[in-house]
């Protein structure tokens, strides 16, 4: 089952308290991070908060996110 979720529209997804498999993709698909968890709600609040603080492990996501500014 895909879904799609805004990973900066934290009230999209902050009822999926399951394991899975997900993928993190540029607006035009050149760029994707994998990634897995236990407990995505809060893997996706991670996430979010480590890229709007300028702090992602995984610099080609944080500079595609500063670049185009989806934090703001």
């Amino acid at each position: 089952m895909k879904q799609v979720y805004d990973l900066f529209d934290i009230s999209a997804y902050r009822h999926l308290k399951l394991s899975c498999i997900y993928k993190l993709s540029t607006p035009n698909n050149n760029l994707c991070y994998i990634g897995s968890t236990v407990n995505y709600a809060k893997r996706m609040k991670d996430h979010r908060n480590a890229l709007k603080n300028n702090r992602h492990t995984a610099h080609y996501l944080q500079n595609v996110v500063n670049k185009h500014s989806e934090c703001s």
